[in-house]
């Protein structure tokens, strides 16, 4: 049985963040009698142009498409986007079946924020000469 339609418009995605990951989640829109192969997910950046995050988030790749979620470093997602520390990480994504690429869902208008990744710590020193049990 080949596939009535393309994929259904997607729901807006979900954004999280995960100690220093970014963790984006979406729902399967209905397929239309054909399962759905791939994912198209896009980051918007500074200039208001989208991009796509392909290391960690390959809609591509089958554990991404069967998951319906993929995680990215936190400092990645900092520098793809070239947003701001505390500005929004806004997703959009798209799902494709054998007739080809649905509708891109609305983009997220709350979640995950651009955070700063913590910087390893100096090691502390300690002073015996000067210190005491008190």
């Amino acid at each position: 049985m080949s596939a009535i339609d393309v994929p259904n418009k997607m729901s807006i995605p979900t954004v999280t963040v995960s100690t220093t990951n970014v963790v984006v989640t979406w729902v399967e829109p209905t397929t239309h009698s054909s399962a759905i192969t791939q994912y198209d997910v896009r980051f918007l950046k500074s200039d208001g142009t989208y991009v796509t995050e392909t290391t960690s988030c390959d809609g591509t790749q089958p554990a991404i498409v069967a998951a319906k979620t993929c995680t990215i470093p936190m400092a990645t997602i900092k520098t793809l986007t070239g947003k701001a520390i505390d500005s929004l990480i806004t997703v959009k994504v798209r799902a494709y079946n054998a007739r080809g690429y649905g509708e891109y869902s609305e983009i997220n208008t709350s979640g995950a924020t651009i955070e700063d990744v913590p910087s390893a710590m100096t090691a502390p020193s300690f002073d015996s000469s000067t210190s005491t049990n008190t």
